[in-house]
């Protein structure tokens, strides 16, 4: 009898020693995630220079896409084929994203799926193409690069130039968590929580049609609140960092200022 409870008790501490180990404060995860999530050298290297879209894949000859959304389209296929494109904008539906454009040797068509390319995963997360060009269809993979520190919980600092107080909101500074991996973003406006999905585009965020509760705050500052409705959710916005801020860029010329929390 003794010996079992001696047996009892070393297992009952085993599994206490485990279950301890295995617990991570917020910051270790955080930066095992941003670990997770870093570009290969290549394709930071890509980034640096622009770029928001690779791509390639070898049917029915080897083939590279580097797309910069703001300026050009790099294609080149082992099969004679090397050009410069102006970039163009894109037409989105739930299933894909489609760029066409004209060249010199006709109508160029490039599809990105939604859907993601066989043994894609969410630190992957490549993408089935398609480029329609001069009577071939060349298809393989594809990726949207993002810089890594996006993946953070970030708290609002300044709205176009106007540093924000604290206490001019209910909860306190309005914060946005963004999370890469899972494709979602979500946070609270100074009274009100957010969320949805969103993809990352190279330089880019796309947001899609995010959620707000509507409870009363009797102090918040309104104004924020209605930046989310109008100018975040459902668009599209720029971003950089700079000295570790988050910088976002709106379609309607503001500026959101981010530290990180």
């Amino acid at each position: 009898m003794k010996i079992y409870i001696l047996i009892s008790c070393c297992i009952a501490l085993f599994t206490v020693s485990a279950c301890r180990s295995t617990r991570y404060a917020p910051e270790t995860v955080l930066a095992r995630q941003q670990f997770d999530l870093k570009l290969s050298d290549s394709l930071q290297t890509k980034l640096n220079t622009g770029i928001d879209f690779t791509a390639n894949g070898t049917n029915p000859a080897p083939w590279q896409l580097d797309m910069d959304f703001d300026k050009y389209f790099l294609f080149s296929t082992a099969d004679g084929i090397q050009m410069s494109v102006y970039a163009t904008a894109a037409k989105k539906t739930n299933l894909q994203t489609r760029f066409t454009l004209f060249t010199k040797i006709g109508d160029m068509i490039i599809t990105i799926d939604s859907s993601n390319c066989p043994n894609s995963n969410f630190l992957t997360q490549t993408r089935l193409v398609q480029v329609n060009l001069a009577g071939k269809t060349y298809t393989g993979c594809g990726k949207y690069l993002y810089h890594p520190l996006l993946n953070n919980t970030w708290i609002l600092e300044n709205v176009k130039g106007i540093e924000q107080i604290k206490k001019m909101f209910t909860k306190g500074l309005p914060e946005m968590k963004i999370d890469i991996q899972k494709g979602i973003i979500s946070g609270h406006d100074g009274c009100n929580n957010f969320g949805g999905r969103i993809t990352i585009e190279g330089n880019r965020i796309s947001f899609g049609n995010l959620y707000q509760t509507k409870v009363y705050c009797e102090k918040n500052n309104v104004a924020f609140e209605k930046i989310i409705q109008e100018n975040v959710s459902g668009k599209v916005a720029s971003y950089y960092f700079k000295e570790d801020k988050l910088y976002l860029y709106l379609l309607d010329d503001s500026l959101l200022v981010f530290k990180k929390k």
